[in-house]
Parts: structure tokens; sequence; C-alpha cells
């Protein structure tokens, strides 16, 4: 089975779930639970694939979050926008330290073995802890980020850009977000959310959503900062 054939078959089925708070940020690791990102406090909801909370913890720490990862031993990294730091979580939700990310970090992503942040006073992509040299300028205002390998993709204001570790910008696309699911690159375009570079649909109607992550298990979490409801896709 092609992947493009993989990923059209999760949208099957499809759930509507009511969160505590509305999301800012979202990520999933290996594990498939989605960990969500809240404006309040800030707080992290772990959501199943199938919309059941698995479990929650505070992170006082962040006192401006700007967006979260989740790395591949299931911990948590919460960046801080004015504090330029991004703090570092248990599987547990224990806070275990900090690193530093200057230049007002926003989103994340783990790109093993770094961990890559979106700097939004420099409107670049960055590798915490390495000479300060951007990975990435996307050319437009970004806000979200994502990565697979040493492959990233930027997106903001309908555009995309993607890029690679040590090429930079690569491709520029249109769509609202981007993610990787099954080794595929999907896009949020219009009302549909499709792989890149062209394919058949993975699900259509989706104009309300302006945000999504993918899990291990290719489910996916559509939702909307500032609305407390999400849409699943199994």
């Amino acid at each position: 089975m092609s992947a493009e054939a993989a990923l059209i078959l999760i949208a099957l089925a499809s759930i509507r779930v009511e969160l505590p708070g509305p999301p800012m940020d979202a990520a999933s690791g290996r594990s498939g639970v989605f960990a969500v990102l809240s404006f309040s406090i800030p707080r992290v909801l772990l959501l199943s694939s199938a919309g059941e909370t698995l479990g929650s913890f505070d992170a006082p720490e962040a006192g401006s979050p700007g967006g979260i990862a989740v790395l591949e031993d299931g911990s948590f990294c919460i960046s801080d926008r004015m504090a330029g730091v991004t703090w570092l979580y248990g599987p547990h939700g224990e806070c275990t330290g900090s690193v530093p990310t200057p230049g007002g970090p926003t989103a994340l992503a783990w790109a093993g073995p770094d961990l890559w942040y979106l700097s939004s006073d420099e409107n670049a992509v960055f590798a915490a802890g390495t000479d300060h040299s951007p990975l990435a300028r996307p050319g437009f205002t970004a806000i979200g980020l994502t990565a697979s390998g040493r492959r990233g993709v930027c997106s903001g204001t309908g555009r995309c850009a993607l890029f690679e570790a040590s090429f930079g910008v690569t491709a520029v696309f249109e769509g609202r977000d981007a993610d990787f699911a099954g080794g595929a690159l999907l896009v949020l375009c219009g009302d549909s959310l499709a792989p890149a570079g062209g394919g058949p649909a993975v699900a259509a109607g989706l104009s309300e959503w302006e945000r999504f992550a993918c899990s291990a298990d290719s489910t996916i979490l559509l939702y909307n900062p500032g609305s407390s409801e999400v849409l699943l896709l199994r």
C-alpha cells in the first residue's frame, strides 16, 4: 500500500472533543499520545487518539509559553518567550531543567538529536545549544514548526516553507499548517488536508480549522487557538 493510500484510511472516523481550555499548541511523540498546551497556567493535557484524557500537568516555570514538543523518550519541552529558554519536563510532568533558546522562542520541533525552535525576534529556525546560526529563514511570519529527520516545515500567514538543516529553505507552498505523517508531508489548505505536492485528499470540509498535529499512529488532531473544541481524525 502506498503512503498516500494509507493516509486516506485515517479519515474514515472522526470525533470532536471539548477540552478544559483552548489550546495554544499541540504535539505528539512515538507513543501516539497528543500533548496539548493550553493558555492557562500553562497546562499540558495528554490526549489519546480516541479522545480520552490520559492525564495533565501544570508547567508554571514557563511564564510566557510559546510552544510544545514531545521527545523520543516521552519527555516534553515548553518554550518560554520572555525568558529565552525552553523548559524540560519528564514523562510524568516533572521539571528537569532548561536549555537556552534565545530570541523569543515560540514553536518547537524535535529533530533528533536536536531540538529546533522558531525565534519570533528573528523569524528564523535555530537548533538549541548551537552557535545560533539559523537553519532556515522562511521569508514570511511563521508561527508553526514541525520536523521529520533533518527536514522541517515552518508555517504561517497562509504559507509553508520546507527546509533542510544543511540547505535552508527548499520550497514554499500554500497552506495554513503542515505536519509529517507516515513519512508523508500533509498540508492543511482551503477545506482539505492533502499530501504536499499533490495527491488524494486525506479529508475535506476542514475550512474551520487552522492548526493540526499528527501522531505516530497516523491520528490527526485539528484545533484552533482560542477555541476549546478539537477534532480527531482516525
